[in-house]
């Protein structure tokens, strides 16, 4: 009984159901009629007639995801974890992959090597690799080598990663053990320091044998206990190191080949250059006080006299020495006097770049003077002169020097040319005789002016620009945008649009990343977050190494 009231309380639900369906069918009928009649039920609100009820996208004004293309091959397949030397591998190139910092800049992150022929001959397993280059001077200059770093786990600092190197040829035919803390590279050798604090420093040719070890060396037992280790890799010039000895008033110059020393007496000792070192006498033979420079060869006897109380080296055959009467003088190679600077009670000192002189006032007083290379003066502007407020003048390339008028704007000049910029916030990257590129610290913006005022690229925000050079002066800009802030002032690029463009404003490419110049090879390369490329000089991609980046919680 109970189980035949169940079934008859479900079947009359079920017709209440149906009923209710179909009364709300004939609503819909009713209203659809009324609609067609003009008249609208005030119950039911109905879409405009232009809108249909299945949503429609246009994607035909969205740029299609196109896969970054393989422009590489692998010298075999399965990893590739170290570099196995060979002599077919031609020149071989750096490509690393990125890091995307918490605020969005990339960086690199882990490097390898792909042949300039595009074969990839490691994966990415170096932390750094570097282009072997003399430490000092300006521009740098280049050597036949790579230096490699792999980071040391457990020693992270706010400053870095200790790391251990080692150096490989350019074209990969050798590669030295990553047992070094660090590595000098000079025109003749390779020096591979193992400590610090001792003097095991293997020294290799630059076809990869090992010279010797210069614990094996006689004069090591010599040198003077305070040395520091670094003295004779970082005084290594024209086939010469040097090093202070345990005898009093005694150095040792040596052949960083061979690692045979010569032993010579002076109270101090500099590099060679142009065949020259000065050297200093405090006392001659009879322990009477000297205190004066001169100039020794490569056979340690004196060419120039000890008669100067400051001595440079010499550069395109002058030198700039100062003498007992407090006056400055250019020498050439044979001692003989090539210019005087007559004022009183000043310093004179190269300019940076090697472009001339600067003569300084000792006690800092009163304005500078300059001079150039073949020593015409270089006049203050009249501004400069008037002004009553404290004048710096800071040094520029191509011989350019500038300063900045709080009142005015900011002032280049050199020899026979005065250009004023009316924005004393400008700070230039590059200037030359035909080209300044500028950054402006007020109103954060970048361009190139050509020296006549001529706009040759317009103000941008948010970029930096470099000038490339060519055989006959700047060929091309590079512009990366979207710059970021960094950790003290530093700018860094976040993954944005790049343009290269010659000197008439024209691009000759473009794309995301971060592009930047190989003055020794003379090619471009991109980092980006999906891939690392290679361009020839005429901006083409030649190598592009599809990547997979990470980002840093």
């Amino acid at each position: 009984m109970k189980k035949s009231l169940t079934i008859l309380i479900f079947i009359v639900s079920m017709m209440i159901l149906i009923t209710a369906c179909r009364r709300f069918g004939q609503q819909q009928q009713q209203d659809q009629s009324s609609q067609g009649s003009g008249t609208r039920s005030a119950e039911t609100v109905k879409p405009p007639p232009d809108m249909d009820r299945e949503v429609k996208s246009d994607f035909s004004m969205l740029t299609p995801y196109t896969p970054p293309a393989y422009r590489h091959t692998r010298l075999h397949e399965g990893t590739l974890p170290e570099l196995i030397p060979s002599n077919a591998y031609k020149l071989l190139l750096p490509y690393a992959n990125t890091s995307v910092q918490p605020n969005g800049a990339i960086c690199p992150s882990k490097y390898g090597f792909v042949t300039i022929d595009g074969v990839v001959v490691t994966d990415l397993i170096y932390d750094f690799i570097e282009r072997a280059h003399h430490y000092t001077g300006y521009p740098a200059v280049p050597y036949p080598a790579y230096k490699l770093s792999v980071n040391i786990p457990g020693t992270e600092t706010m400053w870095g990663m200790e790391s251990l190197k080692a150096a490989c040829a350019l074209d990969g035919s050798w590669i030295t053990p990553f047992d070094y803390v660090e590595i000098v590279f000079t025109e003749e050798a390779i020096l591979l320091m193992r400590r610090y604090d001792t003097i095991d420093i293997d020294v290799y040719d630059y076809s990869g044998k090992l010279l010797y070890n210069m614990l094996q060396c006689e004069w090591v037992n010599d040198i003077h206990d305070d040395t520091w280790i670094g003295t004779i890799p970082y005084s290594v010039s024209e086939g010469y190191g040097h090093i202070p000895l345990k005898i009093y008033n005694t150095y040792a110059y040596i052949d960083i080949l061979t690692g045979q020393a010569t032993y010579v007496e002076f109270g101090n000792v500099n590099q060679f250059s142009e065949g020259l070192a000065p050297v200093y006498k405090g006392s001659d033979e009879s322990g009477v006080y000297v205190g004066l420079w001169g100039y020794i060869d490569r056979t340690f006897e004196f060419v120039i006299q000890h008669e100067y109380v400051i001595a440079y080296g010499f550069i395109d055959g002058k030198a700039l020495v100062c003498t007992q009467d407090k006056y400055w003088h250019v020498i050439d190679t044979r001692g003989e006097v090539l210019f005087s600077f007559e004022e009183e009670n000043k310093h004179v000192n190269p300019l940076y770049y090697d472009t001339g002189y600067a003569v300084h006032p000792v006690d800092g007083r009163g304005l500078s003077s300059f001079y150039t290379e073949d020593f015409k003066q270089i006049k203050l502007p009249e501004r400069a002169m008037a002004s009553n407020n404290y004048i710096h003048i800071e040094e520029l390339q191509g011989g350019w020097l500038g300063y900045r008028d709080d009142l005015n704007g900011y002032y280049l000049f050199k020899y026979g040319k005065e250009i004023f910029i009316a924005d004393n916030s400008m700070y230039f990257m590059h200037a030359d005789e035909d080209y300044l590129v500028y950054y402006s610290y007020d109103t954060g913006v970048s361009g190139v002016l050509t020296i006549d005022g001529d706009d040759i690229i317009l103000p941008q925000d948010n970029t930096s620009i470099t000038a490339i050079p060519g055989s006959d002066g700047i060929k091309a800009f590079i512009l990366n945008s979207n710059l970021v802030s960094g950790a003290f002032g530093i700018n860094t690029n976040q993954t944005g649009p790049f343009k290269l463009i010659d000197t008439n404003g024209d691009t000759i490419a473009s794309g995301s990343g971060i592009l930047s110049y190989d003055e020794v090879i003379g090619l471009y390369y991109v980092l980006s977050v999906d891939r690392f490329a290679w361009l020839d000089s005429e901006g083409n991609t030649f190598i592009s190494i599809p990547l997979m980046s990470y980002t840093l919680d």
